[in-house]
């Protein structure tokens, strides 16, 4: 987070071995996409359903970085998302001794401090 298609793939040759259609899409603001603000996590639950649809995907896995977007379409769309993977994601807000900023990139902390006081 933030994130958008253009993050790292997989070669294409170990998608086809594993009969994986992938596809990406870049969140509203990245990429060529419109920016939209007051957006939340679960939004991406929507975009993802759309996606589908128009892709003709009853049913499919997720997979994404950072923001949780995959965890609210599991959460949102539990008819559709057969399994889901986050990489990269945040840690539990209550554990111990956690240092949210450590390593992150300014823009993030700021972003997560502007957030948690809202």
């Amino acid at each position: 987070m933030p994130g958008s298609s253009s993050g790292p793939r997989p070669r294409n040759a170990v998608l086809y071995r594993s009969s994986i259609k992938l596809v990406s899409y870049s969140r509203p603001g990245y990429g060529r996409s419109t920016r939209s603000p007051g957006r939340t996590v679960a939004d991406a639950a929507r975009d993802v359903a759309v996606l589908a649809d128009h892709l003709g995907f009853e049913k499919f896995a997720i997979m994404g970085r950072s923001g949780g977007g995959p965890l609210a379409c599991a959460a949102l769309l539990p008819d559709r998302v057969l399994r889901a993977a986050v990489l990269a994601s945040f840690a539990p807000a209550e554990a111990v001794d956690l240092d949210w900023d450590d390593e992150m990139v300014g823009s993030n902390c700021w972003a997560r401090r502007t957030r948690t006081r809202s």
